[in-house]
């Protein structure tokens, strides 16, 4: 599923911003442990109020119920490829374009061009990676959860 223009232009441009200049990025970060690909990124608190309301967001806009079990972001610089890999221990991954470009990809699926305020979620067991950006920086949050069975 992809849902253009995901969230508010200016809730964008603050998510922007705040990643990109008011984050830290920790560098060593692997698409799987047996990747030597490496690139940024960072855990983020999954009970911050802006977190909470994002996945509300997520779980609003899908109609589906969830449980997040990680969120964070990834920061690629141009060479910086991830490999492919699968999200173990979750059902449906979602990210979240924030800035940069390039793509998204899912093996025997085909490319997603990468665009600002996009969503993508997928089935968390089909094997994906990031490509790199062409230049400057991309940053991308992630969403880890799990489909809860409707009560």
């Amino acid at each position: 599923m992809i849902i253009k223009e995901w969230l508010d232009k200016d809730l964008h441009s603050f998510l922007e911003k705040e990643f990109l200049y008011n984050t830290p990025h920790h560098y060593g970060h692997r698409s799987s442990p047996e990747s030597t690909d490496t690139f940024y990124s960072t855990e983020l608190n999954p009970n911050d109020p802006l977190t909470r309301f994002l996945f509300f967001k997520l779980t609003d806009s899908l109609k589906k119920n969830l449980t997040l079990n990680r969120v964070y972001i990834n920061i690629q610089h141009p060479n910086m490829n991830g490999s492919f890999h699968i999200d173990g221990g979750s059902t449906l991954t979602c990210i979240y374009m924030v800035t940069g470009d390039g793509a998204f990809q899912i093996k025997n699926q085909g490319k997603v061009k990468f665009e600002k305020n996009k969503l993508v979620c997928f089935d968390s067991s089909k094997l994906h990676r990031g490509l790199a950006p062409s230049q400057g920086v991309r940053i991308t949050l992630a969403f880890k959860t799990t489909e809860v069975d409707k009560q």
